[in-house]
């Protein structure tokens, strides 16, 4: 039981590198809560408080944003394990920036905020694993906004499709007109048409209406 419990939290990216000797303090200090949840439930919604450590540690889920401007969806499958948005309970605004979905059977782990500053606090590894996954964060974004050499259109489709994601594997649909697309690009819809049927005839989108279908978004 221990042993299994052990392995799952190495999995996870803020307890990477603990020793065994730590990881048995911390499951002494902490309450963890484990939940099961059914594929198809919504268990966090966009706008939500953001007040605890919440971890995909078993199953897929998808993601979910809206465009807060031109009308648009972005879905995400995103597979365990992995940690659900870590810096929305940081700054300001402490609220899930996402709604997020069970694509399989999923198991949650549930850590409360306030343990990170009486007990998780005390484990530098635990400090350095959170500085690094809101730092790559960070990085990414600024990267992004600085990336403007990639021109053609092909490749603002793609950069589209990546700067609007948590992961760089996985499958990605995007719930959008063709005419939203077009003005979001900055091109005509006969272009962005024509630019996203020839992916298509390679096998690297799926053209459905009002609908772009990305299967290997690592791929592309």
């Amino acid at each position: 039981m221990q042993t299994t419990m052990y392995e799952t939290l190495l999995q996870l990216p803020l307890f990477r590198g603990m020793s065994t000797d730590e990881l048995s303090d911390v499951l002494k200090k902490v309450p963890f809560e484990f939940r099961n949840i059914n594929p198809g439930e919504t268990f966090i919604v966009e706008g939500d408080s953001c007040n605890s450590f919440i971890m995909l540690i078993s199953g897929s889920m998808v993601s979910a944003k809206s465009g807060s401007k031109e009308p648009f969806t972005m879905y995400e499958t995103i597979d365990a394990p992995y940690l659900i948005e870590p810096y929305s309970m940081f700054g300001a605004v402490n609220r899930f920036t996402h709604s997020y979905t069970s694509k399989t059977q999923v198991t949650i782990l549930v850590i409360e905020k306030n343990y990170m500053y009486t007990e998780l606090k005390k484990y530098d590894i635990f400090r350095m694993n959170l500085l690094n996954i809101i730092s790559k964060k960070v990085q990414i974004l600024q990267a992004d906004r600085w990336d403007i050499t990639e021109t053609s259109l092909r490749e603002r489709i793609i950069m589209f499709a990546r700067n609007l994601s948590d992961t760089n594997t996985g499958e990605r649909h995007i719930k959008i007109r063709m005419e939203t697309f077009a003005k979001i690009l900055g091109e005509t819809r006969l272009n962005v048409s024509k630019e996203l049927n020839s992916l298509e005839d390679q096998g690297l989108v799926i053209l459905k209406r009002s609908e772009v279908v990305i299967p290997n978004i690592e791929k592309c």
